[in-house]
């Protein structure tokens, strides 16, 4: 029997918050679209926002279906747009394997 590999990737806010800048509605559209792709490539099998008490700058979460570095290119590409353009950072929580 084989194990599918799943990674959790947390979204997170940098220590210094980006300005509001007039461009703030295209990179959140851009980003949704982003992982609306992912989404339908099979990469990611869930994401979206997360609020954390303990932790403001928690934004949100997903669960790529691909191993740790290849989530990690996908979160930190730069093609990812909430990255590219510096309002967001993202870190791997873990990889496990589970049964399909």
């Amino acid at each position: 029997m084989r194990f599918q590999l799943l990674t959790i990737v947390r979204l997170v806010s940098p220590e210094q918050a980006a300005p509001d800048t007039p461009d703030d509605d295209r990179i959140q559209a851009d980003h949704i679209a982003y992982l609306t792709g992912l989404r339908e490539q099979g990469k990611i099998l869930l994401n979206g926002p997360v609020r954390r008490l303990d932790d403001a700058r928690f934004r949100g979460m997903s669960i790529y279906s691909v191993g740790h570095e290849e989530a990690r290119a996908l979160a930190q590409g730069g093609i990812q747009p909430s990255r590219r353009d510096g309002l967001k950072s993202s870190s791997i929580l873990g990889s496990c394997r589970r049964y399909p």
